[in-house]
């Protein structure tokens, strides 16, 4: 909940502070000599152009010891933002902002010299109001500005205590962008002086790793621009107030570092400087001075050690500034780096003696890319001109430069160039000296780091400069709920409803894109996707519009489950995905059953609340806190469990002794809010993770006094998503009438089971996932059975059913079905039986040389002997999961040969001449190809054809009705001019006529 918070680290108040700011006097105060400051400023390093953003209440940029060295645009005339009022001057109305700007860059004009860079810019940045309170987000974009305005350190002596709830993954997320921008941050650790429970002691965001991890850091994890300052008084004692470490990621997605318990979490702080008594410039008197504590006032100290590092080498990495003063630091308290000093006291003169002059860096790069326009955009092929400037005094020889990048959205191809010999004070560059590929899909406004290390290879030389992608940037944006026309207008939805869901789409490059398509898909049951899909014409440069789509809530969906929309998009190369949770319904307490008994509240102190009539937020009723005397409390407590990562809200008003009597709310008996004195009714929202969760409202009362009405009031709470239970009573399944069944069933988050079943039977155990279910009387006869299973949570239950198929042994099938006669040659015949879902079938062909079947359905081809004639019987029996049936009753089935019938061979006659054919006695019916139907026919050369051969062919039927078919060729001689023959000594006749009938005449002398 981004809500405002005093941030000012509330410093113990100093014995030395007085009434009216403190004249200057010619003087070096002592936490700048403490950490030999002045004997760095002899080596010629006073922090001039360096850029310090104090991030803070504002700055008195007319106080003497600053206004020289304030930060100058002609843009912003007051030398920054005010981002708590939304202006441009960041005038400090606390003092606070002053003090700090002043440790980091006073310079002793009024008399004492308060900076440890006094000659460092002071960027103001106002983020805090002239009462100390402030907003997240609003710190945020004062980082923002910082890291898009040039500065080069962050100095930021404020934090949110845990219990308040910031948002850590934001905070870390912000600065890891600064460390990747290149900023060092000195942010304070927070003065709770080691009572809270660690790992919770350290403030948010000095909570945040550092730019480099200390080998005594041994466990390991992701690190940002933040180095967190714990405080030290004059004789290098930790300040009371000091917050303790470690601190831990390991709960905070998506970072999940730094474990703590039994793991050693991460050492905070990083290293301590003066914070006790410290005399700074005042807000309210351009030439006073004034006397503050706290690790607010260490902080600054090391943001201006920061910048006196940087004014010898600006482009030093955070990573070596941060290294560079733990490794130097005085070592106090336990060895090595540990959770009250961090790493030690800082000694900048030591440090700055780890700082190396800058050989040859980065300066300035070209692009060289394929449409020539000198932007990087997605899938081109870019060469890279890079120029290299040797700003120190020293001449360097046979110069390599080397880039990298761990960028997703680039691959290097061309990493290496020798840029050869540099004299002091010279630039050099090689055109098109390096080449990168960048990947399809990327989009514009990424930045894409390039590290450059140069070596003569005996030093080396790290810089790095940013490319800014040129392209469109698709993003989801809100997601709103439009039920006017299909639902109650509520913009929520609801059980029946028909709704649109509106998804803003985002278009945050710097070039338009074109054919968006939109998709969503809601896994749940509970919402039917009625459209899916939307084609976004085009959505301009740094433009939105809105993707529309209809869903249809079940009319059963029950209040409070939660539904998963999961967006996708895609234009060409470029897309984005987001998951959205919404909530069927609202899940409200507002007691309005004038009962406790919507829920399972619980109560606990010296009396319960109550149901009130009087005053209520809405409805008639509310919950009040009951009637209690000094030193007691009455608290009201519900368990819940959400679904879903959300929110709690709630209104409340509360009438008691100011500042003495409150009401607080607790979530896991972590303190949120307190509220006291004459509160009218009001909102308060909490995030709230997934997971069980207990919420508390308590009224407290102290030793004495009583004002008010002394009571709190709470009226309509709105909870999370509850977390139903799940459960899956399995897939159906079937049994045999002679067995029991097990479920294999599922369910989660639940208190207890119960099944239940539809018909007679019984379970062994109706409270256990898999209980044996022994089938009743009735299941049998029914042939199924329904199973329900039932999961009870604390927010409800959730049922599932599944169907129990009970199977018998499969009963006998019917005779089979089929041709009964069959003439020899009958190649194959069909047989049916009655079909029954879930059988197969075995075939029994008796004699089995007759024929044979490969089928396992209730039809089978039997395939028949060429040489089988008799009786054949024909049987089946049915085959299920329970058993085999008995064979049916046979099919007898006659296969009767055919008729007889030879016509003989083919043969020859003499022209004139006929043969009589005979097609033999077993037919019942004769038909020839001449059209006859008789047993013998006359043929003569009636249809010879020019061959002079005729074919004659007969069907034999018997009586069975088989048939034989058979044909004959006769093929026809002229035999005119047979000489005559005198003797009869010798004479043949062929060809034999066969079956035909001749005469010979002959004439002897």
């Amino acid at each position: 909940m981004d809500e405002e918070r005093n941030l000012l680290i509330n410093e113990p108040v100093s014995e030395l502070v007085a009434s009216d700011p403190v004249k200057g006097v010619d003087e070096i105060t002592y936490n700048v000599n403490i950490v030999n400051a002045p004997a760095v400023w002899a080596l010629g390093f006073t922090g001039e152009g360096v850029i310090v953003a104090v991030i803070d209440t504002g700055v008195n940029y007319n106080h003497e010891d600053l206004s020289d060295h304030m930060w100058e645009d002609p843009a912003y005339p007051n030398h920054g933002w005010d981002f708590y009022n939304n202006d441009d001057d960041p005038m400090d109305g606390q003092s606070h902002g002053t003090h700090c700007a002043g440790t980091v860059a006073g310079d002793g004009t009024a008399g004492s010299q308060t900076g440890i860079a006094p000659d460092a810019t002071i960027m103001a940045l106002k983020v805090l109001g002239d009462d100390g309170n402030g907003s997240e987000s609003g710190v945020w974009q004062g980082i923002e500005f910082a890291v898009d305005h040039g500065a080069n350190v962050i100095s930021m002596s404020l934090g949110w205590q845990h219990n308040w709830d910031p948002d850590r993954p934001t905070w870390r997320t912000t600065y890891d962008n600064a460390l990747a921008a290149g900023m060092i941050a000195s942010v304070a650790a927070g003065n709770e002086g080691g009572s809270t429970t660690n790992p919770d002691d350290v403030r948010t965001p000095g909570d945040c790793p550092p730019p480099w991890l200390n080998p005594e850091q041994t466990l390991t994890g992701g690190i940002s621009a933040v180095v967190c300052i714990g405080a030290t008084d004059a004789s290098d004692n930790i300040a009371s107030f000091s917050s303790r470490g470690p601190s831990s990621w390991e709960d905070i997605d998506p970072f999940n570092d730094y474990p703590f318990d039994p793991e050693m979490g991460l050492l905070r702080p990083d290293v301590s400087a003066p914070g006790v008594d410290v005399k700074s410039c005042d807000a309210f008197n351009t030439s006073g001075y004034s006397f503050k504590s706290g690790t607010s006032m260490a902080t600054p100290c090391v943001a201006g050690v920061m910048a006196l590092l940087l004014s010898k080498n600006i482009n030093a990495e955070p990573a070596d500034i941060s290294m560079a003063l733990e490794t130097t630091a005085l070592d106090l308290g336990a060895a090595g780096k540990d959770n009250v000093f961090g790493a030690g006291r800082v000694d900048v003169l030591e440090a700055i003696n780890n700082i190396n002059y800058p050989g040859p860096v980065y300066s300035s790069h070209n692009i060289n890319d394929d449409n020539g326009n000198g932007e990087v955009e997605s899938g081109e092929s870019v060469l890279l001109t890079i120029e290299m400037y040797n700003g120190s005094e020293d001449p360097y020889n046979n110069v390599d430069v080397t880039i990298s990048s761990e960028s997703p959205y680039i691959t290097i191809t061309d990493d290496n160039e020798n840029y050869g010999d540099f004299t002091p004070d010279e630039y050099k560059s090689v055109t098109d000296g390096f080449a990168f590929d960048v990947t399809e899909g990327t989009p514009g406004t990424e930045i894409i780091r390039i590290d450059v290390e140069s070596t003569d290879g005996t030093e080396t030389w790290f810089s790095h400069f940013n490319i800014i992608t040129y392209g469109p940037y698709l993003a989801f944006g809100s997601l709103v709920v439009d039920d006017a026309l299909g639902g109650n207008g509520n913009g929520r939805l609801d059980p029946g409803e028909t709704a649109d869901l509106i998804m803003t789409v985002h278009n945050y490059g710097q070039a338009d894109i074109a054919d968006v398509e939109v998709n969503l898909d809601i896994p749940e049951e509970l919402v039917t996707v009625i459209n899916g899909q939307q084609i976004l014409p085009l959505v301009m440069s740094e433009n939105s519009e809105p993707a529309v789509f209809s869903v249809q809530v079940a009319d059963d969906a029950t209040v409070g489950s939660a539904v998963t929309c999961d967006f996708d998009m895609q234009s060409g190369v470029f897309n984005a995905v987001t998951s959205v949770n919404l909530t069927i319904g609202l899940i409200v307490e507002d007691w309005e059953s004038d009962s406790f008994d919507q829920f399972n509240w619980a109560f606990s102190g010296n009396t319960d609340w109550v149901i009130s009539d009087e005053d209520p937020y809405e409805g008639l009723y509310c919950s009040q806190s009951g009637a209690i005397t000094h030193n007691q409390t009455s608290s009201m407590v519900l368990s819940y469990t959400p679904s879903v990562d959300d929110s709690i809200s709630f209104y409340k008003t509360v009438s008691s002794e100011s500042s003495y009597d409150y009401l607080r709310f607790y979530i896991d008996d972590i303190l949120q809010d307190e509220w006291s004195g004459e509160v009218d009714w009001s909102r308060s929202v909490y995030p709230v993770s997934a997971g069980p969760h207990t919420f508390k409202w308590e009224y407290y009362k102290d030793g004495s006094v009583s004002n008010g009405d002394d009571r709190g009031r709470v009226d309509f709470i709105v909870l999370p998503p509850a977390l139903f239970p799940s459960a899956n009573a399995g897939e159906n399944a079937s049994i045999c009438s002679d067995e029991t069944f097990t479920p294999e069933a599922s369910a989660s988050d639940y208190n207890s089971l119960e099944w239940t079943t539809s018909g007679d039977g019984s379970f062994d155990d109706e409270t256990i996932l898999d209980p044996v279910y022994t089938p009743g009387t009735t299941d049998i006869e029914n042939g199924e059975v329904t199973l329900t299973l039932t999961a009870y949570g604390d927010n409800g239950n959730t049922s599932s059913s599944m169907s129990l198929e009970i199977l018998e042994t499969a009963n006998t099938p019917d005779i089979p079905e089929g041709d009964i006669e069959l003439c020899l040659g009958t190649e194959e015949s069909t047989y049916t039986t009655n079909p029954t879902d879930g059988y197969t079938y075995e075939w029994v062909i008796t004699p089995n040389e007759a024929g044979n079947t490969t089928s396992d359905s209730a039809t089978a081809i039997v395939t028949w002997s060429e040489t089988f004639t008799g009786e054949v019987y024909i049987q089946v029996r049915a085959i299920n999961t329970c058993g085999v049936s008995d064979l049916s009753e046979a099919a007898t089935i006659m296969v009767y040969s055919n008729p007889a019938v030879d016509l003989g061979e083919d043969t020859e006659a003499c022209i004139g001449m006929t043969i009589t054919l005979d097609a033999g006695n077993e037919g019942a019916e004769y038909l020839w190809s001449t059209g006859e139907t008789t047993q013998t026919i006359e043929v003569d050369t009636t249809g010879m054809d020019e061959s002079n051969n005729v074919t004659v062919s007969v069907l034999v039927t018997d009586a069975n009705g088989c048939s034989t078919e058979d044909e004959i060729t006769i093929h026809f001689l002229d035999c005119s001019g047979i000489g005559e023959n005198t003797t009869l000594s010798d004479m043949r006749i062929f060809p034999n006529p066969n079956n035909g009938i001749f005469t010979i005449q002959m004439n002897v002398s």
